[in-house]
């Protein structure tokens, strides 16, 4: 099982700070998200894509990572899209987006166990009211099939959103490099058929890609 993690973004809503390195307690942001991937699997082998001025950073980070520059990184479905040259394609991922906080520790594992009976594992959190114009949203079945994923919707009565994914090798097909993040790719594989379950995580989670909601995440876990 290979870990991606994508952590070549402009952070232009907090002026261009690494967003993966802002700390919490006992570390960092990345950091939590590689110590819960190998809660999952603990031979996995990370990838996390960087822009060259974070790449000596990370360059010795440990837990076997990959450090890798994508070739474009306009988007952040490119800089997922680069991590094939640096993996084998057959091997199924674990997703996480290292700017984020997610309060359930044991997240990555139960996707990891889902993906056992499915073609995509998507990770769902109980959002807080001011986060769901912020959020993927998602609707389910009482199989728990997710049938609707709706990007920032201006009002909603839904109250789930993705936070992270684990897919088997057929779900690449899907991502395509003008996709502004990978949850664009959910729906389009719902459509052709793929088998995409929900698994609703404990907690809390964060998108600290402002200072506010990090402020939130600071407040409420210290």
């Amino acid at each position: 099982m290979i870990g991606i993690l994508p952590a070549a973004g402009n952070a232009t809503r907090i002026h261009g700070l690494p967003k993966f390195l802002l700390p919490i307690p006992n570390g960092f942001l990345l950091m939590r998200h590689l110590n819960m991937m190998h809660k999952a699997d603990s031979s996995i082998g990370a990838r996390i894509g960087v822009t060259s001025i974070y790449y000596d950073v990370l360059a010795h980070i440990g837990y076997g990572v990959n450090i890798y520059r994508p070739y474009h990184h306009d988007t952040m479905t490119q800089t997922v899209l680069s991590a094939l040259q640096f993996m084998p394609a057959n091997e199924d991922v674990l997703f996480g987006l290292p700017d984020t906080y997610i309060e359930d520790d044991q997240c990555y594992a139960k996707l990891a166990a889902a993906l056992a009976d499915c073609d995509v594992a998507v990770g769902l959190f109980v959002t807080r009211e001011s986060q769901r114009n912020q959020l993927g949203m998602v609707h389910w079945d009482d199989a728990r099939r997710v049938i609707g994923v709706i990007d920032k919707p201006s009002s909603t009565s839904l109250v789930h959103a993705w936070g992270a994914l684990a897919w088997q090798p057929q779900f690449w097909q899907y991502l395509q490099p003008d996709m502004p993040h990978v949850g664009y790719a959910l729906m389009p594989a719902i459509e052709a058929g793929l088998d995409v379950r929900a698994v609703v995580m404990q907690g809390g989670y964060w998108d600290c890609g402002t200072f506010s909601e990090y402020a939130e995440l600071i407040k409420a876990i210290t």
